[in-house]
């Protein structure tokens, strides 16, 4: 393929917002993330590697994140709370208990 998993998103985010943000900034880091964009869209496309992905993930978040900041806690901590939704779920377990069989948890 060639891109195009997310439909060209990264390039329509751009522009549509690029320049505009009224903050040069904020104008950097759009278009520094639009890449990071652009590269899970062709990793999703099966043009690039994962690892591609990752390297510019990690390129985005060191420069514009660089240590961690006390916020990523906090997403760490919702995802894990998301993540344990989905897979209760899945397995279709309520707080009585397993559906089904003989009631054992």
């Amino acid at each position: 393929m060639s891109g195009g998993s997310f439909d060209y998103m990264c390039y329509k985010v751009l522009d549509t917002y690029g320049g505009r943000m009224l903050d040069p900034v904020l104008d950097q880091m759009l278009e520094d993330f639009v890449k990071v964009l652009h590269d899970l869209e062709w990793y999703e496309s099966a043009d690039y590697s994962e690892d591609n992905y990752r390297r510019t993930v990690e390129w985005f978040k060191t420069k514009w994140i660089g240590k961690p900041a006390p916020i990523l806690r906090d997403v760490v901590e919702q995802e894990i709370q998301n993540m344990r939704k989905r897979l209760l779920t899945a397995v279709a377990w309520t707080d009585g208990g397993a559906t089904g069989g003989d009631g054992n948890k």
